[in-house]
């Protein structure tokens, strides 16, 4: 799945050639002190294979924030690309955000993969 990924941003970033492709890893946690794995391992991943043609950040929170709050950090990014890691969980919570997202960055690409 990762590599699914990794390879559609490659492409993108083939098309957008002027700048860099901003993509967020994304996870909600259940408390901060659990915090995923899931979102740094892609992270480090794709950093070392296409660190030059990506910028890249891992914005976290945890299911008992307000979704608007998870958002913001989210938006201020300005994200070519959210990349979300869903759980059973999580799910729920990760959709909200999502159409938070989706509504004040329209032209930003949405991604989900994870156990659900």
């Amino acid at each position: 799945m990762a590599y699914d990924i990794m390879f559609k941003v490659k492409k993108q970033w083939q098309v957008k050639k002027l700048a860099k492709f901003k993509a967020v890893f994304f996870c909600l946690n259940s408390k901060y002190i659990h915090s995923s794995l899931a979102p740094w391992c892609l992270f480090s991943s794709c950093k070392n294979a296409f660190e030059e043609k990506l910028d890249l950040r891992v914005v976290e929170g945890t299911i008992n924030e307000k979704s608007e709050n998870v958002s913001e950090r989210v938006i201020l990014e300005k994200p070519d690309a959210v990349l979300m890691s869903c759980y059973i969980w999580n799910i729920t919570k990760t959709l909200e955000t999502a159409k938070e997202i989706k509504s004040v960055l329209p032209e930003t690409k949405l991604f989900w993969a994870g156990l659900k």
